[in-house]
């Protein structure tokens, strides 16, 4: 959900509920990028687990007849 404001410094709009989500989708991106820092052979490790799960997920979702 986007930030209710157009500028998100001092925003009187701004409730509690959308601080908080501001702050854990800034704390989301940030790790995001600090996976890209790591060592390669932990990035491989990291992508190969991600691989499986997703098309673990797939192949779930195939059997329960999702799309």
């Amino acid at each position: 959900v986007p930030y209710p404001c157009s500028s998100h410094a001092n925003c009187k709009d701004a409730t509690p509920e959308d601080e908080v989500r501001l702050f854990l989708n800034t704390v989301i991106h940030a790790a995001d990028l600090a996976n890209t820092a790591r060592p390669l052979h932990l990035c491989r490790e990291w992508v190969e687990r991600l691989y499986e799960e997703f098309y673990a997920q797939g192949d779930t979702e195939k059997k329960l007849g999702l799309k």
